[in-house]
């Protein structure tokens, strides 16, 4: 395959597709040919708000699925290895929209023989962001093994890539998962294993999580919008708790004992949003990579349903539906 990547030529510019000369794996890391990748939101709002582009050309996507073509000293995977793993902001050569991708191998892991490409394609970087949520913000343990003494947990928007994760690793872990979605994707959070799940136009939503979960102090919003904000603090009812939120919140939180703290999926690289390294993110990613192979060949992480597009050129009306709200599941390039 002739090496090709879509880059972000300047700020703002639409990707434009172009040959190029793959860099050679270091320690530690491996070359992947990517068979599939899958598009986020993240992406377009980078392009417009140059948001963690250091440099140009820019080669931006998180999701990779494909098989080792290449590998440094000292890594655990060989050629002809199907892997999948999350891309790395900032650093081009690690981006997923490309034919030859670098990645550390601590950020991946095998491709079970029941998972297809496209499937894995739609998992790691929102695996990732749940993964972070779960564990680093709302505390969970990195272990099932005492499943009767996990908490229970609100998600909303439970029905989106990162909250569909989400209610499936804390299921996996034994908790109790009350499920807020929309009205058109109810369906989809039950078909996860949410043990409740509600309408986020229900008038009486709060009262009703309330009801099933009277002392929750474990809640993650994927919405991050001023109702969801309002509805998330309101389901504390008045004892203390922790807000997990999958961006920044800038709403205004009306509970004084809520800690609202928002989820960076960085963190299981071993990364912060500042200088310095997050070990305990780090630890996280460990765990994560290392067991996500024989979760998903026990079905007990599914992956999610999604949409096929053709081709780096489709990179770009791929994350202009994205953008318009054109979509009803994950869209994923097949290369």
């Amino acid at each position: 395959m002739e090496p090709l990547r879509a880059v972000v030529p300047s700020p703002g510019a639409d990707l434009r597709v172009e040959k190029y000369e793959p860099m050679a794996p270091q320690d530690g890391q491996v070359q992947v040919q990517l068979k599939a990748t899958s598009l986020n939101p993240l992406d377009w709002k980078r392009i417009e708000k140059n948001l963690f582009i250091p440099s140009y050309p820019h080669v931006l996507g998180m999701d990779i699925s494909g098989v080792v073509v290449n590998q440094g000293a000292s890594t655990k995977f060989k050629n002809g290895e199907r892997i999948m793993g999350i891309g790395t902001v900032g650093w081009s050569d690690g981006g997923s929209y490309q034919t030859h991708i670098l990645i550390d191998e601590k950020n991946a892991c095998k491709i079970p023989d029941n998972i297809s490409f496209a499937e894995a394609a739609t998992i790691p970087f929102a695996f990732a962001t749940a993964a972070c949520a779960i564990h680093l913000e709302l505390g969970f343990p990195y272990s099932s093994a005492n499943r009767a003494a996990s908490p229970p947990v609100l998600i909303w928007g439970a029905s989106g890539s990162v909250g569909n994760f989400a209610v499936q690793l804390a299921k996996l872990h034994g908790s109790q998962v009350i499920a807020v979605s929309s009205t058109r994707s109810l369906a989809s959070a039950e078909t996860i294993g949410a043990d409740l799940v509600l309408d986020s136009s229900d008038p009486d939503v709060v009262s009703k999580i309330r009801s099933a979960a009277p002392n929750i102090e474990h809640v993650f919003d994927t919405i991050v919008s001023e109702a969801s904000v309002a509805n998330c603090t309101a389901a504390f009812g008045n004892h203390a708790g922790t807000l997990a939120t999958a961006i920044k919140n800038t709403h205004e939180n009306k509970s004084k004992g809520v800690q609202i703290k928002p989820v960076y999926s960085g963190n299981i690289q071993g990364k912060n949003m500042g200088p310095g390294a997050h070990e305990q993110g780090a630890r996280l990613g460990e765990f994560a990579w290392d067991n996500l192979t024989q979760w998903l060949k026990d079905g007990d992480i599914t992956p999610l349903k999604y949409e096929t597009i053709r081709g780096l050129q489709s990179v770009n009306e791929g994350l202009g539906r994205l953008k318009n709200g054109e979509y009803k599941s994950k869209l994923v390039v097949e290369v």
